[in-house]
Formats: C-alpha cells, structure tokens, sequence
C-alpha cells in the first residue's frame, strides 16, 4: 500500500469518526414510531400520548406531502378529545418550515419539544399541522376503532403509549373532525432523571451522597459504622425493598425520587473498674459509658498511712509489669480505634519502708526484670496478693 492510498484511508477513517460523534452523544435518546403508511390526509392531526415513565419530549418526525411548508406545533394537558374546534387551553410550542422528505418518509419537524415533560400515567395531546386550510398535506392512516370515543392505543414501547387521533383542517376548523386517525411519525424523547438522596444518621457514613438517575438504573449503595456503632438498617422513601437491613444495598431505580437513611445504633455501655492493691483505695471503683460518644470520669488513688503511691496498671490483658501512669487522678483514653472499651485499672502502692530511695534524676519507667528497681520491689512486695475483679467472665488477677 503506497503513501497516498494509507494517507487516505486514514482520512476517511477521521471523517467517519467525526461523523460518529453526534451518534454516541445521542445515545441515550429513545423514540417511537407509529407507522408511515399513508391512505388519507388532512391540514393537521391531533392525537394523544401517555408516559409510562417520567419522559421529557424532544423533537418530532412526521409524514408529510412533498413540498416546503410552515408547521406549528401546539399541545396540551390531558385528551385532545372535546378540545378540537377551539384553541382554548391549548399552547402553541413553536412553529419551523420544513422541505419533506417524501411522502411515507420521515421529514424531521425543527421544534424543541423539551418544555413538554411528563410524569409516569399523564397523558398529553400533541397537536401537528400545517397552515394551509383544507390541504391534503399531513399524510396519516385511517384508524381501526370502531366507534371513536377516548382512541384506541396504536403502539407503545416501555416508557410511552401514542393512540389514534383525530384529522383536523388548520387550524381547530370546526368544518369537520375525522376519527379515528393515526398519525404517521416518530417521537424521540429522554427518560427524565429522578433525585436519589442517600443520607448517614448519627454513628455511621454512607458511600454515596445520592445523584440523578433515570428510571431502570441500577443503584447500590454502603453504610459504614463508626467506632462504637453498628448499622441496623435503612430508612426508605419512595421504593419498597424486601430487606431494608441488606448492607451494601443494592435496587433498580424506580421512576420517582427515592431517599434513604442509613440508621446506626450506638454499642452497649462498656465497664471500666479501678481496684487498688493494699496500703490505698480509690475513689471511684466503677463506671460505665458509651463506647463512642461516653466521657469517662476516672478515678482518684489515694495511699494510707505509712504507704505510697507508686502508678497505675492496666489489668486487663495481664500488662502487669507496665506502669501507665503515675498520676493520683487516672482518666481512661480511647483505644486505637477511638472508643472506650472494658477495662480494669490498679492503683499499686508500697509501705515508705520498702521503697528504695532513688537519686533526683528524671523519672523512667524500670526495665522488667531488674530485680533492684521500685518496681520489681512492688512485684516482690504483691506477689501472692489476689485481686478479685467482677468483670467479663469474673476472672481472678493476680499480681
């Protein structure tokens, strides 16, 4: 392949993906045709519609006779029937001229239909003409009801319905109402979009604020707990769901606005217990509080006569030989993951005369197992003391 002939291919190849690109944005466009299968005509045709979904129209395509003409356009709210000799109530939506395509051919109609947007069940009347009085110039087909009172439905797809309508000469010429009439065209519409709002009670996010989205879509949505809570369901507007408790959630949008509410309960109250060993008491020996949201008080260690403060223990997990504080007043701190959660803290104390007086240097925490250090002493000093503690499981500590 030479030069020339690549750089050519390539061309076309560009020109045809240029020419694409309208295509796919309009992906999302849907439409409806009736029939283009003409045996009678008139100046216009009213007929109605009916969404089954949430619908915004777009634009038309009819049928009409050759030649170049004006075409108006006009609708309104619920049946053309009773409303055909009169423009009482209806809106004239926009006048265009066109050049047909031919008869039985679709000629596109250039109105902006988009200020016509329907609800799932309402119906609408769509009223198309040209402007020329008794002229065999919109081309439609004879319909098939045999006495002609609300209009046979003539084709539907999932979102709208088109029924048969009424032949009219322009425009709401009370000369004559020809019934019943199909009209020969195309309606291209969009699915109106619907508000999702995801929202996150107190303890808890979820994993979406919520968005637009259109009828038949596709929809899952997570709520995590925080620290301290758990999920216990959702709170739902706008949709039934057979498990509202179901965590990711997962539905296909309706054709309505939806909302829900993630819920989270906060966890049962945890225990905390300050014990003191002999020569001391504390305080305060008990409380209990919310994981998350509680605030403990604490507790005060107070030594006896001829005894000594030395620091406070953390006897839940047996960390016997780690001092955690050696502050008299000992608050609790959240865990790694921000809440509070069972515990016993000990307040240790020594007699004066079994301390080893130490040189004014900045204070550490002694190494475990040297066996001249305070600590070790208060080891020595405790062994064979028992702490009985009613917690969890009522388990024995020793110490």
């Amino acid at each position: 392949m030479n030069r020339l002939m690549r750089n050519t291919l390539l061309l076309i190849a560009l020109m045809l993906a240029l020419v694409m690109i309208p295509t796919l944005a309009l992906a999302s466009e849907l439409s409806l045709t009736t029939i283009y299968d003409t045996d009678n005509s008139q100046s216009g045709i009213m007929f109605d519609i009916v969404a089954k979904s949430a619908i915004r129209l777009d634009r038309l395509d009819s049928n009409i006779a050759d030649g170049t003409y004006t075409i108006e356009i006009y609708t309104r709210s619920g049946t053309h029937l009773g409303f055909e000799d009169s423009p009482d109530g209806w809106d004239l939506v926009g006048t265009a001229t066109i050049t047909s395509a031919g008869d039985n051919q679709p000629t596109p109609i250039p109105i902006d239909l988009s200020s016509i947007v329907l609800s799932a069940g309402e119906r609408q009347a769509l009223y198309v003409t040209t402007t020329v009085p008794h002229a065999a110039l919109m081309l439609y087909t004879n319909g098939t009801s045999p006495e002609f009172t609300t209009g046979n439905l003539f084709v539907e797809d999932d979102n709208l319905q088109i029924f048969e309508g009424t032949g009219k000469s322009y425009a709401f010429d009370p000369w004559g109402n020809f019934q019943p009439r199909i009209w020969n065209g195309t309606i291209y519409y969009n699915l109106e979009p619907h508000d999702l709002t995801v929202e996150a009670g107190a303890g808890g996010a979820v994993s979406t604020a919520g968005g637009e989205y259109t009828a038949g879509e596709p929809i899952t949505v997570a709520a995590t707990a925080n620290p301290g809570y758990y999920f216990v369901g959702w709170t739902v507007t706008g949709i039934q769901l057979s498990d509202i408790t179901a965590n990711p959630l997962s539905f296909t949008m309706p054709d309505n606005d939806v909302v829900l509410v993630a819920n989270f309960v906060a966890e049962a109250n945890v225990d905390i217990y300050y014990l003191a060993t002999e020569g001391g008491r504390v305080t305060r020996e008990h409380e209990s509080i919310a994981p998350a949201t509680g605030a403990p008080t604490g507790s005060t260690a107070i030594a006896d006569v001829g005894f000594e403060f030395i620091g406070w223990v953390d006897a839940t997990h047996e960390e016997y030989e780690t001092i955690i504080s050696v502050d008299e007043h000992f608050i609790p701190s959240r865990n790694e993951n921000g809440v509070y959660t069972d515990a016993i803290y000990v307040a240790v104390f020594l007699p004066l005369d079994e301390i080893v007086p130490v040189p004014p240097v900045a204070p550490t925490i002694p190494a475990a197992g040297d066996s001249a250090t305070l600590w070790s002493m208060a080891l020595m000093f405790f062994a064979g003391c028992t702490v009985v503690v009613a917690v969890l499981g009522k388990r024995q500590r020793r110490i």
